[in-house]
């Protein structure tokens, strides 16, 4: 049986972003929540569904590059010792503008179990980590609420800038440059930006009328358009 797993996978997010989340022990335990390990240690995660903690050892911490901890995921969660536990090792690399990450376990082959046993661990394991390298794609690229809707309003803004008359254009960069990650702000640049050329406040996305970050009573958003009429 083999001794090792290795798997690899490309995320759209920030190597810091990414690195603040695998350092934290047992992220990969539903239900986790232990802060990112800045050096060796010892650490009690608890883990849903489970009243006993999984004890994890880090082993060893190099800022936004590599990250290593051992486990007993064969007996449970007990403390790791030589015989029951193996060694999870990640590792980040830039790959263009995402962020490479690497996982590895490795000590299969000295656990103590008879041989059946410890391949379907790795068996288990191997099929593990694809799900849960899924799972960490998915968080490091869902953006926090609020970035979220100031990438909206981002997107709001070109939109103008694309109906614009060249002589208008100007203005529009204007808005957009007032823009600086924060959707309050964001919201009050697209209003002036509208007003700025005698526009209609309308709503064109649906969705957008009542966002939930707007006091109960709000107006809801309205977004320039031109003085076509739309059919």
């Amino acid at each position: 049986m083999e001794d090792r797993i290795e798997q690899r996978i490309t995320i759209r997010a920030t190597q810091d972003k990414v690195w603040h989340l695998v350092t934290r022990p047992g992220w990969w335990l539903p239900g986790s929540g232990a802060e990112p390990a800045r050096g060796p240690g010892r650490v009690a995660v608890g883990y849903s569904g489970d009243v006993k903690p999984y004890v994890i050892d880090v082993v060893r911490v190099e800022p936004q590059g590599y990250a290593s901890f051992r486990w007993s995921s064969a007996f449970g969660g007990a403390e790791p010792a030589p015989g029951n536990a193996t060694l999870v090792e990640f590792y980040l690399r830039p790959v263009g503008d995402e962020t490479g990450v690497t996982v590895v376990e490795s000590g299969f082959t000295s656990l103590d179990l008879p041989e059946a046993l410890r391949e379907d661990e790795w068996k288990g394991n191997k099929g593990g980590w694809q799900y849960e390298l899924a799972g960490l794609r998915t968080r490091a690229e869902i953006a926090p609420p609020g970035e979220a809707l100031g990438r909206l309003w981002q997107k709001l803004i070109l939109t103008r800038i694309a109906y614009s008359r060249r002589s208008r254009t100007r203005a529009g960069v204007s808005c957009l440059n007032s823009w600086r990650g924060d959707p309050v702000r964001a919201r009050a640049a697209w209003r002036r930006c509208c007003l700025s050329h005698g526009r209609r406040w309308r709503s064109t996305w649906p969705s957008l009328r009542r966002p939930a970050s707007l006091p109960a009573g709000g107006r809801g958003v309205g977004c320039c358009s031109p003085s076509v009429q739309r059919g």
